[in-house]
């Protein structure tokens, strides 16, 4: 039996209010220089297991998911209870960034799009451009992008769809991402694709 009580306080989470602890959650990532890799230590800090995030919104939500659990089993966790937690936690972070609904949250200022940006194409045999940054690196939004006209090129719009464990890889290989990255959008790309053909 784990007691993440003295791991929650360190944090500054508080324990005695779930919706108090879900918006120490939020403002501890939102407002950190590296929102990603806070989001990670705390999965780590709270229940010993290595989550690794892509996006911070993502990021966010399912850090708030987890301590809600935590706090649901009263803070004393078995090793059960810890890979359940952590499941649920991303799955319901996936469901929500995959839900059109919520798609504001990842629109970006006006003041943004006005900015002078270098545009390359990344990703041989797709023509889209995406802005990058002076290391060569793709700005933000630019991987959902190209995720996108991959999946309709090789998943959506060919008579020899790859399966989900290749486009996985492809996404790996052709925008750099890590594996549970690549996961996550390739999830959400067909999650997204199911729900518009319904």
């Amino acid at each position: 039996m784990l007691n993440v009580s003295n791991v929650l306080e360190r944090n500054n989470i508080r324990t005695w209010n779930t919706t108090h602890a879900m918006n120490d959650v939020s403002t501890k990532i939102t407002d950190a220089s590296d929102p990603l890799y806070t989001a990670t230590k705390l999965f780590s800090d709270v229940l010993s297991v290595s989550v690794k995030f892509i996006d911070v919104i993502h990021a966010r939500i399912a850090s708030k998911h987890m301590i809600k659990d935590v706090l649901t089993y009263n803070c004393q966790l078995d090793i059960d209870d810890i890979q359940s937690i952590v499941d649920q936690a991303v799955e319901y972070a996936n469901d929500f960034c995959a839900d059109q609904a919520n798609s504001y949250l990842w629109s970006q200022p006006d003041s943004d799009v006005s900015a002078p940006q270098t545009t390359i194409q990344v990703v041989e045999g797709i023509d889209m451009k995406v802005a990058v940054r002076d290391d060569g690196k793709i700005k933000k939004g630019g991987k959902q992008l190209l995720a996108a006209e991959l999946y309709n090129k090789f998943v959506k719009m060919t008579t020899e769809p790859l399966s989900n464990k290749l486009f996985v890889q492809l996404l790996i290989d052709k925008l750099d991402m890590t594996k549970p990255g690549a996961t996550t959008y390739a999830y959400n790309l067909r999650k997204l694709d199911k729900e518009l053909i319904v």
